[in-house]
């Protein structure tokens, strides 16, 4: 974990002097194959390029995350609702190597199964845990009242349609 005092502050990006920027790397020795790589370009106070896996890949890995966790951690549920927003698929062949990877049994994650796959997992997950969890990090309490369980399915049962019309 970084942490660096009064950046946010001499970059201009806060006005509270006692806000940190803490920064976690987490480095995963044996990642799961079949991710993809996108490059941004960083334009703020300095000029650079990240390299990061593009969103599908990035979406996969949040699947993995919100459903094969050994506990409940809000904060991906949260982000969940942002990637169902973006009414995209994520990458099949990372999802599906991740699942195999850490449950140690294939289980075949496509296209034709997964809104069947993200309402059997909603249906198992206890978004009351996960409300706790994601609470102290938002400043909007009225956002907890995305992480519930019967708004998720009704968003994913609308996800096929709204898809199929981003392809026309």
């Amino acid at each position: 974990m970084f942490k660096f005092k009064d950046i946010l502050v001499n970059l201009g990006l806060s006005d509270i002097g006692s806000q940190k920027l803490s920064i976690g790397v987490e480095i995963d020795a044996r990642p799961p194959e079949g991710w993809k790589t996108d490059i941004s370009l960083i334009s703020k106070t300095f000029v650079f390029t990240v390299t990061h896996y593009d969103l599908v890949s990035l979406y996969a890995t949040k699947l993995h995350a919100c459903f094969f966790r050994t506990y409940t951690k809000g904060r991906d549920f949260y982000d969940l609702i942002w990637y169902l927003g973006k009414n995209i698929l994520p990458n099949f062949t990372l999802l599906n190597n991740a699942i195999t990877q850490t449950e140690g049994k294939e289980v075949i994650v496509t296209e034709e199964n997964f809104t069947d796959f993200l309402l059997e997992r909603v249906k198992k997950t206890n978004f009351i845990q996960a409300r706790e969890d994601v609470e102290r990090f938002l400043v909007d309490k009225g956002e907890l009242k995305l992480l519930d369980k019967e708004l998720i399915k009704q968003f994913i049962k609308g996800r096929k349609s709204r898809i199929r019309g981003l392809e026309g």
